[in-house]
Formats: structure tokens, C-alpha cells, sequence
């Protein structure tokens, strides 16, 4: 859940950021007419950013709990603060980010948000701005 809230309020945060700044140039610019849209691009990065923060936030988590799971840790009767200090001290920082690699969120957050707004655009639906 965690993860899910940081990416959906990242995304919207990016989002209301990249129209606010799209609708000053057009200010700017002296034009006026249509709302203010983003590009594919830009609707990209508002789901690639927060997709890259939420894992570096909670891959750590996941880990500690991923390694509380284990046998040793069962056996030793470890809590989340024993488990972090054994992979601190046995593998440093780099060991909460281990297989961060296999984890796709940002990949799917970019797609997931635009087809939502390919499919919005195509419906004749507002969906942002």
C-alpha cells in the first residue's frame, strides 16, 4: 500500500508541476485557446519518477522483511532492527538493495499512466488539468 500511495501522489504532484509550467509559457507566449496537455514524454516522467522513488524507498523495507522471513532469522529470533544491522554489517548499504533490479515499477507506472490518458484523450474525457 505504501508503495502505491507514493507513486500515485508522486505522480500527481509531477503532473500539477509540469501543467503548472506548461500553462506559464503559454502565459508567456501571449497564447490562449485549448488546455494545457501533456506530451507523452512528459506524462512519461510524471509515472517514471515517483515508480524510481517508491522503490528506492520501500525496496529496503521489503528486504529487512524478506530476511525476517528466513531460517536464521527465525531461529535466531531476530525484530526488524537486529535483521537491518546483520545485513548492514554483512553486506553495507548496498545489501538493502539487493534484486532491486528485478522490480519493474517504473516501467509499469509510466504505461499503466498513459494508457490511462490515451484512453481518456481518445474518449473525449478530462482527465487532467
Amino acid at each position: 500500500m505504501p508503495n502505491v500511495a507514493i507513486r500515485f501522489l508522486g505522480f500527481e504532484t509531477c503532473k500539477k508541476w509540469m501543467l503548472e509550467r506548461e500553462a506559464a509559457k503559454r502565459k508567456e507566449g501571449g497564447e490562449r485557446g485549448e488546455r494545457v496537455r501533456l506530451a507523452s514524454w512528459q506524462t512519461f516522467i510524471c509515472g517514471a519518477v515517483p515508480g524510481l522513488s517508491s522503490v528506492i524507498l520501500s525496496h529496503p523495507i521489503d528486504v529487512v522483511k524478506s530476511n525476517l522471513m528466513s531460517a536464521a532469522a527465525v531461529q535466531n529470533k531476530e525484530n526488524a532492527a537486529q535483521c537491518a544491522k546483520r545485513i548492514f554489517a554483512q553486506q553495507g548499504a548496498a545489501g538493502f538493495f539487493r534484486g532491486v533490479a528485478t522490480r519493474r515499477y517504473i516501467e509499469d507506472d509510466c504505461c499503466c499512466f498513459r494508457k490511462k490518458f490515451y484512453a481518456a484523450d481518445s474518449c473525449g474525457v478530462t482527465v487532467c488539468g
